[in-house]
């Protein structure tokens, strides 16, 4: 994956932003030290009346961005296109479900490392922590996301540092599924 697509992807799989967010994102709106990213014009901002949504940056996001942080500029390079990044969205799906079949492509749609940050927020924090992260209401968040993961798969989950791996090609991908709720 190249350098620098990797803000992309880490702040979608770990932040929760929309796929439209982050392409609008510039790097002026990723505030490291008080650990925030303001959204502009989000999703659903006019119905409830707020122009802005703030996400937090949590381990081990903020060591993904960190070594790729610029003072201005969008966050999603100008020289790629939406639609050339499907085969990293994969690889990325690939290795966090543990799926290992590059022909379940179907399963990633344009917004999955959103949903999976959805997931994991939700295990993690809580259904009404998960859902201000990522901006959804706490129905659909608690429809869509609470009955998914354990805590402990959230934890794996926030543990996949970059400091921990020096590609993700260097991760042998399995063949198993994450454990689910029942």
């Amino acid at each position: 994956m190249p350098d620098e697509l990797i803000p992309y992807y880490a702040i979608c799989l770990f932040a929760g932003l929309r796929q439209e967010e982050i392409c609008k994102l510039q790097w002026e709106d990723i505030n490291l030290e008080e650990g925030i990213i303001v959204i502009r014009d989000p999703k659903g901002s006019s119905d409830r009346g707020t122009p802005n949504r703030i996400s937090q940056i949590y381990h081990p996001l903020d060591k993904w961005i960190a070594p790729h942080i610029k003072e201005s500029g969008p966050v999603f390079p100008a020289n790629w296109k939406k639609t050339k990044v499907d085969d990293h969205r994969r690889e990325i799906g690939l290795l966090v479900n543990r799926i290992g079949k590059a022909e379940n492509f179907k399963l990633y749609p344009s917004n999955c490392l959103r949903h999976t940050a959805c997931t994991a927020w939700s295990a993690r924090y809580g259904r009404a922590v998960a859902a201000q992260q990522v901006g959804n209401s706490e129905k659909k968040q608690a429809s869509n996301y609470d009955h998914v993961w354990t805590k402990k798969q959230a934890e794996e989950f926030f543990s996949f540092c970059s400091d921990k791996i020096n590609s993700l090609q260097e991760i042998k991908l399995t063949r198993t599924k994450p454990e689910r709720k029942v």
